[in-house]
Order: structure tokens, then C-alpha cells, then sequence
């Protein structure tokens, strides 16, 4: 996320993003496009996605 946590907004943010449709394709192909670097600086939000999906 860009500053902050989008559910401080919007609280079913996590109920409405896990509704969406994925289009696994093109996420799939985003993150193996990344290197390390890249990675880590998304690390956070990785781990907060994981966290509110289990």
C-alpha cells in the first residue's frame, strides 16, 4: 500500500478485495517478474495480504 492501511478508510476493504476475481495469470506473472530488490520492498504488503487472507 502507498502510506497507509486502506481498511482505516473503508472497513470491508479485506471482505471486498477477497470477493474480487483474480486474475491469477497476470499476478503470477507480475511476481516472478520481481528480483530480490523488488521483493523485499513489498514485503510488507505481502505479509499483510497473508495476514488477512488466513
Amino acid at each position: 500500500f502507498q502510506t497507509e492501511d486502506p481498511s482505516k478508510c473503508n472497513p470491508r476493504f479485506w471482505e471486498e478485495l477477497f470477493l474480487m476475481k483474480v486474475n491469477l495469470e497476470y499476478l503470477e506473472g507480475k511476481l516472478e517478474a520481481l528480483d530480490g530488490e523488488e521483493l523485499m520492498k513489498i514485503k510488507d504488503n505481502i505479509n499483510c495480504l497473508f495476514q488477512h487472507c488466513i
